[in-house]
Formats: C-alpha cells, structure tokens, sequence
C-alpha cells in the first residue's frame, strides 16, 4: 500500500487533523477512525520531514493490540482521534553543570603543566596571543 497525505497505514482513515508533534521514545494511545480500534505504540521517530507534506507521519511500534499483525508501521497521526501520550517513569541520567566549579580541577591543571615545564610565561610586548578554552 503506498502512502498519501490523507491514509493512514493501518486503518485508510481519511479525515484531518491538527499538526502533531511527538517526540521519539513517547508511548502513545489512539483510536483509529475508520475501524474504532485502540492502539498503543511507542515512538520510534518521524516518517517524513518535520517541515514537509508528511510532517505529521511517524513510525510506531505497536504495543497493543497484539493481533494487529505488524510490529512496526508508519502512522499518519493527523488523522487519528483521541491521541493521548502516555508519560513515562523513567531513570535518566543528568548532569547540572551550573552550580559545579571546575575552578579546582583548571588550576591542578595549570599546576601540572608548570611542574612539567609545558609552557613558558612572557611579558606582553603586542605579540600575537594563542587562544585557548576548557572543554
């Protein structure tokens, strides 16, 4: 089956609907309009370029039901109804970087590079200057 702007893959429901916007790894609920059916699916990413035709086409992972016969497809969310995002408990790991100082670890650096003789200090006389930065 080849797919248009107005089918949607599992159900060839043909109805519009607002733009979607889901993000990968979201589980997501619908009702498919043309037979009635509950789905539940995760996201695995878009179908179609976010600023083209089928910005609103993302391919799925079926979760339920489990007799649909595919486990991944491409969806036209647009033209699905109540689409729900299920929110998700999950650990992820985060690094705050605003309140950490790094001011210790620069100056054991610097102080390592001295001890190692890696640089030379010298008077400022308009000499052209080498940029550097921490990363």
């Amino acid at each position: 089956m080849t797919q248009t702007d107005t089918e949607h893959s599992a159900c060839g429901c043909s109805a519009p609907f607002a733009d979607v916007k889901l993000k990968t790894g979201q589980i997501v609920t619908f009702v498919c309009r043309d037979d009635g059916v509950q789905h539940r699916a995760r996201v695995l990413g878009r179908a179609g370029k976010a600023t083209g035709k089928h910005k609103n086409w993302y391919n799925l992972q079926n979760l339920e039901p489990d007799d649909s016969g595919k486990q991944n497809e491409s969806v036209d969310m647009s033209q699905v109804d109540d689409l729900n995002t299920e929110s998700e408990d999950r650990d992820v790991n985060v690094l705050i970087t605003k309140d950490i100082s790094f001011e210790a670890a620069k100056q054991e650096e610097i102080q390592n590079w001295h001890n190692y003789d890696v640089f030379e200090e010298v008077e400022n006389a308009g000499q052209k200057c080498a940029f550097t930065r921490w990363v």
